[in-house]
């Protein structure tokens, strides 16, 4: 006997409902197996539309046939238009008082959701060159090698293990110290090299000290610094170059130009190297040693190096280092706009690359003497960030 389950018309019309498209989802599925996929492509109307570029890039189109096509939508004219007005607009940013750096910046709506890196500024000493003059008593294993004689003692004392010591003459040495990072340390070295061979003289020949700029590193920015950058008559020359590994090159007048060479990672030198007691370089420092630094060590760096008779005015004596990098810093100044120049200086030191912080003498529109135009001052807010992050420094000597 066959037992039928009772359906009520409602419940009939909805399972005919439920079949039909069990049905046609089985279709389509079956059909999508068989018949070819429509093409996906990204349409470059979505992007600008333009009658002499192709209307898509497919995602099997070759690499070349795709980098074609990004260097003609490069070339629009209004792609280059507006590039012109980025680069515009970031050489006006080369006016330092575009950067705020003050340490109290707090935005509590922004953090909750931003993890925000405020600029920060450190100071250091990069290296220093001391002089030993050993006496002549003094017994080196090797006499004919004495420089290499002093390379062993420093790597067997801890105190360098790839030292750089060259000889001057018979008994005067140099030797190069990186990353003196406190008094402490920099003491114990001088008390190994007394105790060992109870030198002379020692005297520290070269300094350069550094000023970092941390979660700053901007092109404008750096050649913010340049321009603001005040220079003594104690630079032998403050000729403006521009230069890497393969050479340098006067650095461009324009400030858009300039920032073309900033951004391909060269160095901004003023002054001479190798003439003169004093130079500075401004870049952004990537590398250590050689080797390449972790993103979050990368920052804007402004060095200043000090030697021969600008160094030995200061009192250059071995023991004498706190001083000696305290006074170097101190010719590290800066300049700025101000807030009375007029819309052509204002123009013109936003546009133009120039050691606007040269000191020249000037006589001022009150008939005073001054070192700079009237439209050029003492920038002494950054002056001060600049001095307080010295003093941080100076406290573990």
């Amino acid at each position: 006997m066959e037992i039928q389950q009772y359906m009520s018309p409602k419940e009939r019309d909805e399972l005919e409902k439920a079949t039909t498209e069990l049905d046609e989802f089985v279709a389509n599925f079956l059909a999508s197996e068989t018949e070819p996929k429509p093409e996906r492509v990204i349409a470059w109307a979505d992007i600008e539309i333009e009658d002499d570029l192709p209307t898509a890039v497919k995602f099997d189109t070759s690499f070349q046939t795709a980098c074609d096509v990004l260097d003609e939508y490069a070339n629009r004219k209004s792609v280059k238009e507006s590039l012109a007005e980025a680069r515009k607009v970031e050489a006006k940013a080369t006016d330092i008082n575009c950067f705020d750096l003050k340490p109290e910046f707090n935005n509590p709506a922004l953090n909750q959701h931003f993890k925000i890196e405020k600029p920060t500024i450190t100071a250091v000493i990069d290296w220093l060159r001391l002089e030993i003059i050993v006496s002549k008593a003094y017994k080196f294993k090797r006499p004919t090698q004495p420089y290499n004689d002093i390379k062993d003692f420093l790597k067997a004392e801890g105190i360098n293990e790839n030292p750089y010591v060259k000889q001057a003459s018979s008994c005067k040495f140099e030797i190069d110290f990186h990353d003196v990072k406190n008094g402490k340390e920099y003491a114990e070295t001088l008390k190994k090299l007394r105790d060992e061979y109870e030198p002379i003289s020692l005297k520290v020949a070269t300094l350069e000290v550094s000023i970092d700029f941390w979660n700053l590193s901007t092109g404008a920015f750096l050649l913010a610094l340049q321009k603001s950058v005040k220079i003594t008559e104690l630079f032998e020359n403050t000729d403006l170059r521009i230069y890497n590994d393969d050479g340098g090159k006067v650095m461009p007048r324009t400030a858009t130009n300039a920032m073309k060479h900033v951004h391909d990672g060269k160095t901004i030198g003023i002054g001479h190297k190798n003439k003169g007691s004093v130079y500075i370089r401004i870049y952004f420092k990537t590398m250590d040693k050689g080797l390449d630094l972790p993103k979050d060590q990368h920052r804007t760096r402004i060095e200043i190096n000090v030697r021969d008779e600008t160094l030995a005015s200061m009192g250059n004596d071995a023991d004498n280092l706190k001083h000696l990098v305290n006074e170097s810093f101190k010719l590290l100044k800066f300049t700025r706009l101000a807030d009375t120049a007029t819309v052509k200086q204002t123009a013109e030191y936003r546009s133009n690359v120039e050691l606007f912080g040269k000191e020249i003498s000037v006589i001022s529109k009150s008939r005073n003497r001054r070192k700079h135009p009237d439209h050029i001052e003492t920038h002494t807010e950054f002056n001060k960030l600049v001095s307080k992050a010295v003093s941080n420094f100076l406290r573990g000597f």
